[in-house]
């Protein structure tokens, strides 16, 4: 009876329904199961839970449970681990993990030693469940302990299992050369012993490493290949597998439709199986590709599916993507509050899971949608992160490629300490002959320090006249300045006039924004003259005060709200802090104006964005003191005593950060002390400064004739306006914008849009404020045309183009160099640094439009050239020399790997040195041709040359191009010369053949 109920339950249950295995818990099966010994049981247990359907899964867990408690008090070893490992089977292939690595361990601590045979498949399980949860050195050093006992035991479908797995491990390392390695591996010994089941999975590994290696023919072949074995032997895991990766070799095809066709059939395959982190993943992609297709509402419901199945897991990875996904998609719908949300939350899980490339990108997309919102200051601090999640992955980067170089460093130890011993015996003999000569080296240096005394004693003397001539000199320029101001204001006030009754009347608000410009241009042009003057009429003593009893408060205010707009636009926390709000005394207002104005005015230039100036203003006694305070850069104990003295600049190189004329403080000294008070000043590096201005207010300090008529004058508003006030803004660029895209790199914002305005007619547009900016906007973008003012803050012109021209993936940009320089030899000095053109300012707009046009016209022509003559050798292309050379170099690559069918994009890349999107894009520019296409068109024109040659074989021509497959490369050669190999051969030798 109870041999008929086993083969009952073992034969019959592939027509049992989940509701039919019930039957196994009525009282008459189990009372039939009390009479039978446990190891019939715990069989009858198993065989139930193998033939359950996939969704009733839980019913199989039940079975199993069963068949554990039986197998418990046996004290079989194996028994027991087999129970384990089939119950870690059924949680790994519904996506719990942690609780199938659980019993992985419990049936290896069950085994006697862990080199048990039965072990193989338990450690092949381990290896693929921490695999799943990304634990890489885990997953490696179970998948070694499985492929030690399988080779022991000669368990060769355990050994394929294995090197399959191990190829996943490689490829989720990025290490796709030792990943095929593993793949080809397993599809040879899966063949050898025909399990076609095993087969698929390692042609479907295969081809999703080839289209991650931008091989999409390759992938596509493999693909198709294991989609048919999996439907010959009906493995629904494989054929959904198969149909995933069609979908994604489809959607680079840009065959949407089909794409998502086939997802959908995976989709449906993995729900008929419960395999719910495959069903996540899928709808992921799928999403993806209506995404792709512009169909943002579908690419929703599937990103919906995607979080809606991972959540009912756990799983926090899928989530976190499928939220980041939705986000995008909200942004690009511009329904920027849900976008936010999502956001959000795919942030929360990607900081709890560790992801910080997602954590990147996450940050970049926030960033562009704060700025889409005009929240600057957010978009700037998230693009701040995203810079430093860049960085900071560089550097896990650098930190294995450290490791890789100690590893040979130890390798080479014991020859570098053979190499030391030998120099350490050659060093004492250069000893012996050192003490004879050390005596004469004595004699010598006694004799040169005598020179040396002497030559620094006159270079003392020199010092000294040459102090006094540049004394004198300064004192002509003051004089000089002096007397050309006078001659400036007039044609100065010509200028304003017009141009101020101009902006009054301003059609449109780009007519106001030009003519505001021109006004405030000329009003900082015109204070700098009055400074000038200033100084030149204090110096004379024909500068006088005049002081009138008035409210102070009030004029403090005023003065202070006149840089309320700047520092609003530039983020600064703004403050006015008054002890007291009704103070009263004599004052020159003109001359308090012009003092805190440059006071003001030096804060803002050194205090950067999302700092903080205080200004604090109180009566002490009979005098005015006012504080003010800010967060800047601060200046140096040996520069402070200085920074009041005319024409003096801390920082006067060609890269200084700021424009500035050293005038300023040595005015705001001078006035106070015309007035009767002093300004100090307190500073520390990196923590800002303070300014100090004390005046006296009481009329007993001034003289008769210093004392005007008492009353409130309004602070002059026509040359009030704070240097900086026109913003930094973006040009406006479409979404299809396919224009040619101008870089503009110019540290003065009303320059820079006056650039822009002339040129964004016909070009997309970007800018940079220094040369720091501009370097890596043009490793971003890579933009066809760059416009860069010669003196910048943090990186000038000469040194931005220097890089620009001497890096490879950038050097066939052209670049313009705009300078205020006129001179002769600076145009030379400019051209030699490598730009391509050369403009002095002021220069005419349509000419800088013309030049534009004419290089960015010329380098489309050479891109054409190069198209029409891809075999010649780059020298005899017209290209300039470090294009011709990088050409050269591609050619040479390609010339020695073409015949190796796994040189594809990412070995390409790694050879030239450069990342995939910058030699995508150098190769685009210069040739029209992506990576790809320009190793596949090398292969092909190599076959017509070889298929010309007498007495080869298609097949030799087709492997020595490196295509291991003939019908492919059969297909593919027909596509480039519209002929198939053997019908060229058969032209070619009719040719050649004499009449």
């Amino acid at each position: 009876m109870l041999r008929s109920l086993f083969f009952f339950v073992v034969f019959s249950c592939p027509l049992l329904t989940a509701a039919q295995h019930e039957l196994l818990r009525n009282d008459s099966l189990e009372k039939a199961l009390t009479d039978a010994p446990d190891t019939t049981k715990i069989k009858i247990y198993h065989a139930a839970a193998d033939t359950l359907p996939a969704l009733a899964w839980k019913t199989a867990l039940g079975y199993e449970e069963k068949a554990l408690a039986l197998a418990l008090p046996t004290g079989s070893a194996r028994v027991i681990a087999d129970c384990h490992t089939r119950m870690g089977v059924l949680f790994r292939n519904h996506s719990a993990y942690r609780a199938a690595i659980t019993h992985y361990k419990k049936a290896i601590e069950a085994a006697p030693s862990p080199n048990e045979a039965y072990l193989a498949e338990t450690f092949l399980e381990l290896g693929i469940a921490f695999l799943r949860l990304a634990q890489l050195d885990s997953a490696t050093h179970s998948l070694q302990e499985g492929l030690r006992i399988s080779k022991h035991y000669n368990n060769a479908s355990n050994e394929a299992a294995v090197y399959n797995m191990l190829g996943n491990v490689a490829k989720e390392e990025n290490n796709y050369s030792a990943a095929s390695e593993w793949y080809i591996r397993s599809a040879q010994l899966f063949e050898k012993i025909n399990d076609k089941s095993g087969l698929t999975q390692s042609l479907s590994n295969v081809g999703n490493l080839q289209l991650l290696m931008g091989n999409e023919d390759q992938a596509l072949e493999y693909a198709l290949k294991s989609l048919s074995i999996a439907e010959d032997i009906k493995k629904k895991s494989s054929i959904a597998y198969s149909n995933r990766l069609l979908g994604r070799i489809y959607r680079k095809q840009q065959r949407y439709d089909d794409a998502i066709r086939v997802s959908l059939d995976a989709i449906k395959i993995y729900q008929s199986l419960g395999a719910q982190r495959d069903i996540a993943e899928t709808h992921l992609a799928t999403g993806n590709t209506f995404y792709d297709k512009n169909d943002f509402h579908s690419a929703l419901e599937q990103y919906f599916m995607t979080i809606k199945t991972a959540r009912g897991i756990g799983d926090s990875v899928n989530m976190a993507y499928g939220y980041t996904a939705a986000g995008f998609a909200y942004q690009v719908l511009r329904r920027h509050d849900q976008a936010h949300h999502y956001y959000d939350t795919a942030m929360t899980l990607a900081g709890i899971k560790k992801i910080p490339a997602l954590q990147m990108d996450i940050h970049d997309n926030l960033s562009a949608l704060y700025a889409d919102h005009g929240n600057y200051k957010s978009a700037f601090e998230h693009h701040i992160r995203f810079t430093q999640l860049k960085d900071s992955l560089e550097e896990i980067r650098n930190r294995q490629e450290a490791e890789e170089l100690e590893a040979k460093y130890n390798s080479e130890k014991k020859e570098r300490e053979i190499q030391k011993l030998n120099a350490e015996n050659a060093l004492k003999a250069l000893q012996l002959d050192q003490h004879a000569t050390e005596r004469n080296y004595l004699i010598g240096l006694t004799v040169l320090s005598v020179l040396l005394i002497g030559v620094f004693y006159n270079l003392y003397k020199t010092k000294l006249k040459s102090s006094r001539k540049l004394q004198e000199l300064d004192e002509m320029k003051s004089r000089f300045f002096a007397n050309i101001s006078h001659e400036f204001r007039t044609p100065l006030s010509l200028i304003l006039g017009p141009l101020q009754a101009k902006l009054q009347h301003a059609s449109s608000p780009e007519e106001k924004g030009e003519i505001g410009r021109m006004v405030r241009n000329a009003n900082r042009l015109l204070r700098l003259i009055n400074q000038i003057l200033d100084l030149s009429r204090i110096e004379s003593g024909n500068l006088k005060i005049r002081v009138t009893e008035r409210n102070i408060s009030g004029l403090l205010g005023l003065i202070f709200s006149s840089f309320s707009s700047l520092a609003e636009q530039k983020g600064i926390n703004y403050h006015h802090l008054a002890e007291d709000d009704s103070i009263t005394g004599y004052i020159d207002a003109d001359k308090l104006e012009k003092i805190l104005y440059n006071l003001l005015s030096n804060a803002f230039k050194f205090t950067p964005e999302g700092g903080e100036i205080t200004m604090h203003s109180r009566r002490q006694y009979d005098r005015l003191v006012i504080q003010i305070k800010d967060s800047g850069v601060g200046i140096s104990p040996d520069k402070q005593a200085m920074i009041f003295n005319r024409f003096f600049q801390i920082d006067d190189s060609p890269t200084r950060p700021d424009e500035g004329t050293g005038i300023g403080l040595a005015l705001a000294r001078e006035l106070a002390e015309l007035h009767r008070g002093k300004i100090s000043v307190t500073s520390t590096i990196g923590q800002g400064s303070e300014f100090m201005l004390v005046l006296p207010i009481a009329k007993s300090v001034f003289k008769a004739e210093e004392i005007g008529v008492s009353g409130d004058q309004a602070v002059t508003g026509s040359n009030f306006i704070p240097a900086g006030i026109a913003g930094h803004l973006p040009f406006p660029e479409g979404d299809h914008d396919h224009r040619p895209l101008v870089l503009i790199a110019e540290d003065n914002a009303d320059m820079l849009h006056f650039i822009g305005d002339v040129l964004q007619a016909h070009f997309r547009v970007t800018s940079a404020r220094d040369g720091q900016e501009a370097w890596q906007k043009t490793q971003e973008t890579i933009p066809d045309l760059i416009i860069s003012d010669l003196m910048m803050p943090k990186m000038d012109g000469a040194a931005l183009c220097r890089l620009v021209k001497q890096t490879a993936g950038t050097s066939h940009i052209p670049l313009i160099l705009l300078t205020a320089r006129a001179d002769h030899k600076s145009r030379i000095e400019g051209l030699r640094t490598g730009a391509d053109d050369y403009l002095t300012k002021p220069f005419n707009a349509e000419e800088l439009s013309v030049r534009v046009n004419n290089l960015i016209e010329l380098r489309s022509r050479l891109r054409s050239l190069f198209r029409e003559q891809v075999t010649v050798l780059p020298t005899d292309i017209p290209l300039a020399a470090p294009d011709a050379i990088f050409l050269k170099k591609v050619i040479a690559i390609v010339e020695t790997h073409h015949s190796n069918a796994l040189f594809g994009v990412e070995e390409f890349t790694h050879e030239v040195a450069l990342s995939r999107m910058q030699l995508h894009r150098k190769l685009k520019s210069l040739t029209g041709k992506s990576p790809g296409e320009f190793i596949r068109q090398f292969r092909l024109e190599r076959a017509k040359q070889l298929l010309a040659l007498k007495g080869i074989q298609v097949s030799e021509v087709a492997y020595r191009v490196g295509f291991n497959n003939l019908s492919n490369f059969t297909k593919v050669f027909k596509d480039f010369t519209g002929h198939t190999p053997s019908e060229f051969m058969q032209q070619e030798n009719e040719v050649a053949r004499p009449e």
